[in-house]
């Protein structure tokens, strides 16, 4: 990279250029004419495997409208759903409204989370409220080792 380069530049056109008004050509018709036929070349392969994968779709469609299933077709009757099982969203009242059944789930969750309770009295299993729980835990881990050994 010795030299300068004065008009050689890539980004500026040489004089004949300027003084020609527009650039040359940068695309050549052999050029052309060879991505043309490459294209057509392509599209005569292309077309007659896409028309032959439709005509299997339309023969196995006419296959399974003339009362042939396909053997991969499931053998079971149609089980209809018995009902909406949607919420009725009627205004305020019974049956309620899902806000205050989400409402009410919460309220049941935490009461459960915060509270004490023997679920299994046989086992001896017992709930306890979530800080209580880690406060036991935290203790149990301070009065532990270093080495933490069960």
């Amino acid at each position: 990279m010795a030299g300068t380069h004065s008009n050689q530049d890539n980004r500026t056109p040489p004089a004949e250029v300027i003084a020609r008004g527009y650039e040359p050509q940068a695309i050549g018709f052999r050029t052309y004419m060879i991505v043309l036929v490459c294209f057509a070349i392509f599209l005569a392969i292309l077309l007659p495997v896409l028309w032959g994968v439709m005509d299997g779709f339309a023969r196995n469609q006419v296959r399974t409208e003339n009362g042939r299933k396909s053997p991969l077709a499931v053998q079971q009757r149609t089980l209809v759903p018995s009902g909406p099982l949607l919420q009725p969203s009627p205004p305020q009242g019974d049956p309620r409204q899902p806000w205050q059944d989400m409402q009410a789930f919460r309220i049941h969750e935490n009461e459960i989370l915060d509270g004490y309770s023997q679920p299994d009295a046989t086992t001896g299993t017992v709930r306890i409220p979530i800080e209580r729980a880690m406060q036991i835990m935290a203790n149990r881990a301070a009065t532990q080792p270093a080495g933490g050994g069960r």
